[in-house]
Formats: C-alpha cells, structure tokens, sequence
C-alpha cells in the first residue's frame, strides 16, 4: 500500500498528515489540504546595537543598508524583549510601516529614526 504524506503550515509549527490512496479516492479533500503552503519570509536585517537603559536598539535592513534605531512598543516588557536579542540577530523590519518583529508575526518595537548610510 502507498501513502502520500504532506505537510500542513498552521500558524508557526508544522503538522504532518497522510493519506493512502484508498482513502483519497472516496472521500474529497479537506478544506485545510486545499490551501497552499506559505512559509514566512526571511528576516531583511540585523540586529547591530543594543541600549537596555534607554530602550533602544539599533538595526540594518541587510539588502539595502538603511539603519534604524527602534524602541519596544510596550516599557513593561522592554527588559524581556531586549534582553534576550543579540547583535547580529535577524530580525524583521517594516521601513513603511515603522514597525520591527523579533519574532515573526509578532510586533513588538517602532522605529525611531532611519537614514541611509
């Protein structure tokens, strides 16, 4: 007997799932079999400075050289967040919309400033 085994993007972790011939020929597929794979983008810079005391740290967008400086959105958790990052830890920055996400999907810093050196 031959399976087929696929692989199944919800949110962030992955879930296997598989299905034998027979099974795929008298039933249709399920909704959540039909969407397409889409895994999340690679980060487009890195972290290169780090200010606990003012909450600040500083960052590079990788393809074009443009630095920031972004603040943790939230003070209660600025501690957490900028303790745990390093220099030269990819992270995501959105240019346009002055955002930055250590982790992916999740907002957590607003850039201050930028320029293009």
């Amino acid at each position: 007997m031959r399976t087929c085994l696929g692989v199944l993007l919800i949110g962030v972790p992955l879930l296997a799932f598989a299905a034998t011939p027979a099974a795929a020929q008298g039933s249709r597929l399920s909704r959540a079999a039909q969407i397409p794979l889409r895994l999340p983008a690679p980060p487009g810079s890195v972290i290169t400075g780090i200010d606990i005391p003012a909450n600040r740290a500083s960052g590079r967008e990788i393809s074009t050289g443009y630095t920031f400086t972004f603040t943790v959105l939230n003070p209660d958790s600025a501690a957490r967040i900028l303790g745990r990052v390093t220099i030269g830890q990819k992270i995501w920055a959105d240019l346009k919309r002055k955002g930055v996400e250590v982790d992916y999907g999740k907002l957590c810093c607003g850039i201050l400033e930028e320029s293009d050196h």
